[in-house]
C-alpha cells in the first residue's frame, strides 16, 4: 500500500466547509470591530471599514480552509469560495433592496476573490499532505 498518496476531498464539500469557516471568522471579526467601534467617540464612523475588513479576512480564511481540505487547485478553490460568499450577499441585497454603488460592489467582489485565492495559495502550502523535506546539515569535509 502506498502511504505517500494523499486523499483529496471533493470541491463542493470543501467549499461548503470553507464557507462555514468564513462565516465563523466573519462573526468573530465583526464582534471585535463592534466592540472597537463602541469604544470610539463616533461609533458609526468606522462601521463600513470594519465590515469590509471582516469580509476580506473571512474570504481569506474560507479560501485557506477550502484549499487545505481539497489539497490543490488554488484558483478553483479560491474562486468557488468567493462565489459562495458573494452569491448570498448579492441575493440578500436584491431581496432587501439595498442601495449600493455597482462599481464599489465590483471592486469589493474583486477584493474578495483576490483574498480568497491568496488564502487558497497559503492553504495549499499548509495542507496536511504537504510535508516539507528536511534540509541536510552542511558538514565540513
Amino acid at each position: 500500500m502506498n502511504r505517500n498518496v494523499t486523499h483529496q476531498a471533493g470541491l463542493l464539500p470543501s467549499a461548503f466547509r470553507g464557507l462555514a469557516v468564513s462565516l465563523a471568522v466573519a462573526l468573530a471579526v465583526v464582534a471585535v470591530g463592534a466592540f472597537a467601534s463602541l469604544s470610539m467617540p463616533d461609533p458609526g464612523k468606522y462601521t463600513g471599514t470594519f465590515a469590509v475588513a471582516a469580509l476580506f479576512i473571512a474570504a481569506f480564511a474560507g479560501g485557506l480552509c477550502t484549499a487545505r481540505r481539497r489539497g490543490g487547485a488554488t484558483l478553483l478553490c479560491g474562486a468557488m469560495t468567493a462565489l459562495f460568499i458573494l452569491a448570498p450577499l448579492s441575493v440578500f441585497a436584491l431581496i432587501f433592496s439595498v442601495k449600493m454603488n455597482i462599481s464599489v460592489f465590483a471592486l469589493r467582489a474583486l477584493g474578495v476573490l483576490a483574498c480568497s485565492v491568496l488564502g487558497a495559495n497559503v492553504g495549499v502550502g499548509a495542507s496536511v499532505g504537504g510535508k516539507k523535506k528536511k534540509k541536510k546539515p552542511r558538514g565540513r569535509g
